[in-house]
């Protein structure tokens, strides 16, 4: 198994572990990519439904990671993160990533994700964590 600089030592930054996140994303690392949340994270999602009226979902992280492992491994997903706007406050920091969503190549949705942060034992962890979907 290939391990980031990140995922064995923690992050210095808190874009390192969004960038890491990323990584055991697409690798499907589910292992790796729990272990970047704390136990009681929260993962929402704002989209809109048919009719136009907003919607907002709420994941189990714990689901989340499942969903990424049961992905048929013939079946290519990509993330292509368009940009990172962070801010940091000792404890805490919030990472901005605006990115298109890829399946088999073809785009899927366009999303821009909220990760908010805490340190942790001088480890960056994912606390919150929000996307909007736009098809």
């Amino acid at each position: 198994m290939i391990f980031s600089i990140g995922s064995l030592f923690g992050q210095s930054k808190p874009s390192d572990l969004v960038k890491t996140f990323f990584e055991d994303f697409h690798r499907q690392d589910t292992l790796q990519l729990a272990n970047h949340f704390v136990s009681d994270a929260v993962m929402k999602s704002i989209s809109q439904d048919a009719t136009g009226q907003t919607k907002i979902s709420t994941l189990a992280i714990e689901r989340f990671v499942q969903s990424i492992g049961s992905m048929p491994s013939n079946r290519k997903f990509e993330e292509k993160i368009l940009a990172y706007e962070v801010k940091e406050d000792g404890l805490m920091a919030k990472v901005w990533t605006p990115y298109e969503f890829y399946i088999d190549q073809k785009l899927s949705h366009t999303v821009v994700n909220l990760f908010v942060l805490s340190k942790i034992n001088e480890e960056w962890k994912i606390v919150f964590l929000i996307d909007t979907r736009y098809r």
